[in-house]
């Protein structure tokens, strides 16, 4: 059967920046990092050229009774 077709998350996604790229996975994922994400402001959100990192956090529902595999793709070759 075809893969389902894709949603686009970035309207449904909180950022955080990281301007001082000090944070780790463990920090973003504390009470205090994690208050400090913001909802995104855009269906595509860009950051422009900067030295910042972004965390990005969205929430994803499997409503079926198996695992189903998902991917995310970034769809932008500039980004790492």
């Amino acid at each position: 059967s075809p893969p389902p077709a894709g949603v686009a998350v970035g309207a449904l996604a909180d950022i955080l920046e990281d301007p001082g790229t000090a944070l780790t996975v463990e920090d973003v994922a504390s009470g205090e990092a994690a208050s400090r994400f913001v909802p995104s402001p855009r269906a595509e959100p860009g950051f422009g050229f900067t030295s910042s990192v972004y965390w990005v956090r969205f929430s994803v529902e499997n409503p079926a009774d198996r695992a189903v595999p998902w991917y995310l793709e970034v769809d932008y070759p500039l980004h790492d």
